[in-house]
Protein backbone atom coordinates (compact mmCIF):
# COMPACT_ATOMS: atom_id res chain seq x y z
CA UNK A 1 0.00 0.00 0.00
CA UNK A 2 1.28 3.43 -0.89
CA UNK A 3 0.00 6.50 0.82
CA UNK A 4 1.12 10.06 0.34
CA UNK A 5 1.42 12.82 2.87
CA UNK A 6 0.64 16.35 1.88
CA UNK A 7 3.81 18.29 2.67
CA UNK A 8 2.59 21.73 1.60
CA UNK A 9 0.36 24.04 3.60
CA UNK A 10 -3.10 23.62 2.12
CA UNK A 11 -6.80 24.26 2.50
CA UNK A 12 -9.70 22.22 1.07
CA UNK A 13 -13.29 23.41 0.64
CA UNK A 14 -16.30 22.55 -1.51
CA UNK A 15 -14.90 24.78 -4.28
CA UNK A 16 -11.59 22.90 -4.51
CA UNK A 17 -8.27 23.30 -2.77
CA UNK A 18 -5.22 25.51 -2.62
CA UNK A 19 -1.67 24.51 -1.77
CA UNK A 20 1.29 26.78 -1.07
CA UNK A 21 4.34 25.85 -3.12
CA UNK A 22 6.99 27.28 -0.79
CA UNK A 23 9.88 26.52 -3.15
CA UNK A 24 8.37 28.37 -6.11
CA UNK A 25 6.48 30.97 -4.09
CA UNK A 26 3.24 30.01 -5.84
CA UNK A 27 -0.30 29.07 -4.92
CA UNK A 28 -1.57 25.92 -6.62
CA UNK A 29 -5.34 25.82 -7.06
CA UNK A 30 -7.25 22.57 -7.56
CA UNK A 31 -10.78 22.09 -8.87
CA UNK A 32 -13.40 20.42 -6.63
CA UNK A 33 -12.63 16.88 -7.87
CA UNK A 34 -8.90 17.28 -7.29
CA UNK A 35 -9.69 18.91 -3.95
CA UNK A 36 -11.53 15.75 -2.88
CA UNK A 37 -8.50 13.68 -3.84
CA UNK A 38 -6.26 16.02 -1.82
CA UNK A 39 -8.55 15.74 1.21
CA UNK A 40 -8.32 11.94 1.02
CA UNK A 41 -4.53 12.12 0.65
CA UNK A 42 -4.29 14.43 3.67
CA UNK A 43 -6.32 11.87 5.64
CA UNK A 44 -3.73 9.19 4.79
CA UNK A 45 -5.96 7.21 2.43
CA UNK A 46 -4.28 5.00 -0.18
CA UNK A 47 -4.60 6.13 -3.81
CA UNK A 48 -6.30 2.88 -4.83
CA UNK A 49 -8.98 3.39 -2.18
CA UNK A 50 -9.38 7.02 -3.25
CA UNK A 51 -9.96 5.97 -6.86
CA UNK A 52 -12.46 3.32 -5.80
CA UNK A 53 -14.41 5.77 -3.64
CA UNK A 54 -14.55 8.41 -6.37
CA UNK A 55 -15.52 5.86 -9.00
CA UNK A 56 -18.29 4.50 -6.79
CA UNK A 57 -19.59 7.99 -6.05
CA UNK A 58 -19.53 9.20 -9.65
CA UNK A 59 -20.08 6.04 -11.67
CA UNK A 60 -16.94 6.81 -13.68
CA UNK A 61 -14.95 3.83 -15.03
CA UNK A 62 -12.38 2.61 -12.50
CA UNK A 63 -9.47 2.73 -14.98
CA UNK A 64 -10.22 6.36 -15.86
CA UNK A 65 -10.45 7.41 -12.20
CA UNK A 66 -7.26 5.52 -11.28
CA UNK A 67 -5.40 7.19 -14.16
CA UNK A 68 -6.64 10.65 -13.16
CA UNK A 69 -5.80 10.16 -9.47
CA UNK A 70 -2.32 8.90 -10.38
CA UNK A 71 -1.76 11.87 -12.73
CA UNK A 72 -2.71 14.34 -9.99
CA UNK A 73 -0.52 12.61 -7.40
CA UNK A 74 2.42 12.53 -9.81
CA UNK A 75 2.01 16.22 -10.69
CA UNK A 76 1.83 17.27 -7.03
CA UNK A 77 4.78 15.05 -6.11
CA UNK A 78 6.91 16.53 -8.93
CA UNK A 79 6.30 19.98 -7.44
CA UNK A 80 7.35 18.70 -4.01
CA UNK A 81 3.85 19.12 -2.55
CA UNK A 82 3.46 15.44 -1.64
CA UNK A 83 5.76 12.95 0.02
CA UNK A 84 5.41 9.20 -0.33
CA UNK A 85 5.23 6.74 2.52
CA UNK A 86 4.85 2.99 2.16
CA UNK A 87 4.06 2.26 5.78
CA UNK A 88 1.51 3.81 8.08
CA UNK A 89 2.98 6.09 10.67
CA UNK A 90 3.04 4.64 14.16
CA UNK A 91 3.14 6.88 17.19
CA UNK A 92 5.16 5.38 20.00
CA UNK A 93 5.15 6.45 23.59
CA UNK A 94 8.61 7.27 24.83
CA UNK A 95 9.37 7.38 28.51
Amino acid sequence: MTTHRVTAPHVVCEHGAALVDMRAGDLVFLNPSAGRVLAHLAAGIDTTVIATRIGDATGAPADVVERDVRALVDALARRGLLGETNTPSVRRNRR
